[in-house]
C-alpha cells in the first residue's frame, strides 16, 4: 500500500494512505454507506465511551452516497479510486454539498465559526472502528499514532456546502448592464477601505507586542495592504469596462455602515478594527461563488431580497446575488448576450483613449477594455484575484485570508491574551448626511483635526482618480500625473495619516478608544465639468486648501501638508495663471 505526506490546513505532515473498504476486501476508495454497519458498534480499544464511532461524522464525510468529486488543478472524476499519485502535495477538497447532515462535520480546530471543514478519521488498517481527531496538538496525534497503528485520511474541504445556487443574473439591455457595474465599482471601493481600516488598526512593537508576534502582524499588514491595493486594481478594471460601453465611471458611495438594504440583503460592510470578527466578514464576502459561509457576528441581514428582474423590464434595478464571483459571473454573461443582440463594436462604443493602460498604472495586470475578449479579460482578473479560479482559491484573496486566520489562531491558542489590533472604532468628523443611526463622532481636538485632514485628502484622491477615468484632451504627460499623484496620496498622505489616528482617542479620555478613519463622504460626490482646464483648476485650488490645513505639528501632519503643497504645484504647470487661486 503505497503512501505519501500530505500538509492540511494547519501546515502540518500527516500521512494518507488509500483506504480498503471497511468490510470487503476491494477497491481503494473511502470507506462508505456499506460500511457503516460494523463500524457503529465499535469503541476505541483501551479509550472511553467518548472515543465511540460516530457514525454520523463517517457518514457526512466518507459516504459512497456523496458525490466526493476530487479536484487536483482539473477535477477527476467523482468516485474515483483515491491514489497517492492523485494528491500529491495538495489537499484534497470536496466539490458538493456534504447535505442535510452537515451539521454532524467536525470543524478544523474545534472551531465552530471557521467553516472550513478540515475532516481527519482515524481507521484501523484491518477495518476494526474509526476515531474522530479531537487532539489539537501534532504530538499527540503521533501519539495516538504509535499506540493504535491506524493510517490517516483527511478530507480537506473549502466549505460546507459547496452547492449554494444563487439566482440568476440578468442582462437584457445596456442600462442593465451599466447598472451592475456601477454597483460593482461601489462595492470594490467599500471593501477596499474596509481591507484599509483592517490594516491601520494593528499594532506594532511599541504595542508591547513580543519579536514573534510583531513579525507575524508584520505578515498580516503586508497581506492586508496588498489586497487593498488589488480590490483598487478591480475598480481600475471596473471602470474600464464602464468606459468601453460608453458609460462613465462613478466613485461616489454611501457611507459606512451599510447593512442590509443597500445592496443585496446578504452584502454588508462596515469598518472593524483587525481580528477574528473582521477576518470572519473577509472570509464572507471573498468565499467562491456556490460556497456558503455564516458572517461575522452583527451581520443579519433583515432587508427582503430583492425580487427578480425580469427581462421585459425597460428600467434597470438592484438584482439579488450572493457572493461577488456571481455578479462578476452575471456580467461576464450580460457582455456575451449584449454582443450577440446589439454587435461587438456597437456595444463598445467607448473611446480606447478613455482606457487605464498597464503603462500608465505601472500595473500589467491592467486590461484596456476594447471589445469582448479584453472585456472578459478584465473581469475574469477581478474573479481569479479575489475566489481563485474555479476550485483554486488557495493563492486568491479568500485562501490568503484563509492563512492569516490559521496563524491569528494558532498564535490565540498559544496566548489566549494576544491582541494585535488597537481598540479602534470608526469615528467621523460629524454626524454623516446620509445615515440616520447616530455614529461615533470625534470630540478629542487633535484627533477631530486630523481626521478632517485626511478627509480632504481622501475627497482630493477621488476626484485625481475620477478626472483620470473620466478624462477628456489630457496629454499623456497629464494623465501620468493625475495616477501619480493619486498614489502619492493615498501612500504619503492618507495611509500615514490613517495610522497616525488609530493611536488617537476619539474622546477626552486618553484610555478610551482610538480613531479609526471613517471614510468619510462628506457630501453626495458628482464629477468636475468636462473642459480641462477649469477640472484641473479646482483640483488644484482643493489641493492648497488641504495644504494649509496641515500645521506644522505633529510630523505626520506636517508632512502631509509638504506633499500636498507639492503635489499643489505640479497641478499649477498645466493650469493658466489667471485660473489659479492665490
Amino acid at each position: 500500500m503505497t503512501t505519501s505526506k500530505v500538509g492540511h490546513a494547519r501546515q502540518e505532515v500527516v500521512e494518507l494512505r488509500p483506504l480498503l473498504a471497511v468490510e470487503r476486501r476491494q477497491e481503494v476508495r473511502f470507506a462508505g454507506e456499506q460500511q457503516l454497519e460494523g463500524l457503529r458498534a465499535e469503541p476505541i480499544p483501551g479509550r472511553g465511551e467518548r472515543d465511540r464511532v460516530c457514525a454520523g461524522i463517517v457518514d457526512v464525510a466518507l459516504a459512497n452516497h456523496q458525490s466526493l468529486g476530487l479536484e487536483r488543478g482539473t477535477e477527476l472524476e467523482d468516485r474515483r479510486a483515491v491514489k497517492a499519485e492523485d494528491v500529491g502535495h495538495l489537499r484534497l477538497r470536496q466539490r458538493r454539498a456534504l447535505g442535510e447532515h452537515r451539521e454532524h462535520a467536525v470543524l478544523a480546530r474545534r472551531d465552530p465559526e471557521r467553516l472550513e471543514v478540515a475532516l481527519a478519521h482515524r481507521l484501523y488498517e484491518r477495518g476494526g472502528a474509526a476515531q474522530e481527531v479531537r487532539a489539537p496538538r501534532r504530538q499527540v496525534r503521533r501519539q495516538f499514532h504509535r499506540v493504535h497503528k491506524y493510517s490517516t485520511a483527511m478530507l480537506y474541504s473549502p466549505a460546507v456546502n459547496m452547492a449554494t445556487t444563487e439566482p440568476k443574473v440578468v442582462v437584457a439591455h445596456r442600462e442593465d448592464l451599466w447598472w451592475l457595474l456601477a454597483e460593482a465599482c461601489q462595492l470594490e471601493h467599500m471593501i477596499m477601505c474596509q481591507y484599509l481600516f483592517a490594516e491601520w488598526t494593528l499594532k506594532d512593537k511599541s504595542d508591547g507586542l513580543t519579536d514573534e508576534q510583531a513579525k507575524a502582524v508584520e505578515r498580516w499588514r503586508g497581506v492586508l495592504r496588498g489586497i487593498a491595493i488589488e480590490e483598487m486594481l478591480h475598480l481600475a478594471l471596473v471602470a474600464n469596462v464602464m468606459s468601453s460601453i460608453g458609460a462613465a465611471p462613478y466613485l461616489g458611495r454611501p457611507n459606512f455602515p451599510q447593512r442590509s438594504g443597500y445592496f443585496p440583503a446578504s452584502i454588508q460592510l462596515d469598518l472593524m478594527p483587525f481580528g477574528e470578527r473582521a477576518l470572519k466578514h473577509f472570509l464572507f464576502l471573498e468565499r467562491p461563488e456556490g460556497m456558503e459561509r455564516q458572517d461575522a457576528e452583527g451581520f443579519v441581514p433583515t432587508a427582503p431580497g430583492r425580487e427578480p428582474l425580469s427581462e421585459s423590464e425597460a428600467m434597470p434595478r438592484g438584482q439579488e446575488f450572493l457572493t461577488v464571483g456571481h455578479l462578476y459571473r452575471g456580467i461576464e454573461d450580460g457582455l456575451r448576450r449584449l454582443t450577440h443582440d446589439l454587435g461587438e463594436r456597437a456595444l463598445f462604443v467607448g473611446s480606447p483613449r478613455a482606457q487605464a493602460t498597464p503603462e500608465m498604472f505601472h500595473w500589467p495586470q491592467v486590461v484596456a477594455v476594447t471589445d469582448l475578449g479584453s472585456a472578459l479579460r478584465a473581469v475574469g482578473e477581478i474573479i481569479e484575484q479575489g475566489e481563485g479560479a474555479r476550485g483554486l482559491w488557495e493563492d486568491a484573496h479568500y485562501g490568503r485570508f484563509l492563512g492569516i486566520w490559521d496563524e491569528y489562531h494558532s498564535f490565540r491558542e498559544t496566548d489566549p491574551s494576544f491582541e494585535p489590533a488597537r481598540p479602534v472604532v470608526a469615528a467621523f468628523t460629524r454626524q454623516p448626511f446620509d445615515l440616520k443611526d447616530p455614529v461615533t463622532v470625534i470630540t478629542n481636538p487633535e484627533a477631530h483635526r486630523a481626521a478632517e485632514i485626511t478627509t480632504i485628502a481622501y475627497e482630493v484622491l477621488l476626484h485625481l482618480l475620477l478626472r483620470f477615468f473620466t478624462h477628456t484632451d489630457e496629454t499623456d504627460e497629464q494623465l501620468e500625473l493625475l495616477i501619480s499623484a493619486a498614489f502619492e496620496m493615498m501612500g504619503d498622505i492618507i495611509r500615514p495619516l490613517g495610522h497616525a489616528l488609530t493611536q488617537l482617542p476619539v474622546g477626552s479620555a486618553a484610555d478610551g478608544p482610538k480613531t479609526g478613519f471613517a471614510f468619510e463622504m462628506h457630501y453626495l460626490m458628482g464629477n468636475l465639468v468636462p473642459w480641462r482646464e477649469p477640472a484641473w483648476a479646482l483640483l488644484r485650488e482643493r489641493m492648497t486648501f488641504l495644504a494649509r490645513k496641515c500645521p506644522d505639528d505633529p510630523d505626520v501632519v506636517r508632512m502631509a501638508g509638504e506633499k500636498a503643497a507639492s503635489l499643489a504645484d505640479a497641478l499649477a504647470t498645466h493650469i493658466p495663471a489667471e485660473l489659479r487661486s492665490r
